[in-house]
């Protein structure tokens, strides 16, 4: 029978090392890092109505093309900080982090959606050939 998990455990298995540009982008430095859970920052009301759409875009969830201004971005790149970064949290690091530091913070959030992308726009069945018709 195995043991219950400590919350020590548990935060050292469902978080990673992240390895980010330093401060003047010739070489890396090190954070702690979690996936963001979109359902549970929607629901908590985490993630404003202005910037829903662009998360879901940038996400892979929608396939909408619209021009992003430079606002939304910024307030995104923050968002998903906020939500993954783990040790230093983006709290104790808003003063310092670079833009580059937060585009790569935010490439790694939402890489499992963009690992979906080929897939949600493939609509066939597979190698059985049954293919079937967009509803």
């Amino acid at each position: 029978m195995s043991e219950i998990l400590n919350i020590k455990e548990l935060k050292e298995m469902s978080t990673t090392i992240l390895e980010i540009p330093n401060f003047n982008n010739e070489g890396t430095v090190n954070i702690r890092v979690k996936k963001p859970n979109l359902m549970v920052m929607a629901s908590q009301g985490k993630i404003p109505n202005t910037l829903m759409s662009i998360a879901t875009k940038m996400a892979g969830l929608s396939t909408e093309k619209r021009n992003t201004n430079l606002k939304e971005l910024g307030q995104t790149y923050e968002l998903y900080c906020r939500a993954v970064m783990v040790e230093p949290t983006y709290d104790e690091m808003k003063d310092y982090i670079t833009d580059n530091q937060m585009e790569v913070i935010f490439d790694w959030a939402i890489s499992e959606g963009k690992k979906l992308e080929s897939f949600r726009e493939d609509e066939e069945d597979g190698t059985d050939n049954r293919d079937v018709e967009t509803l």
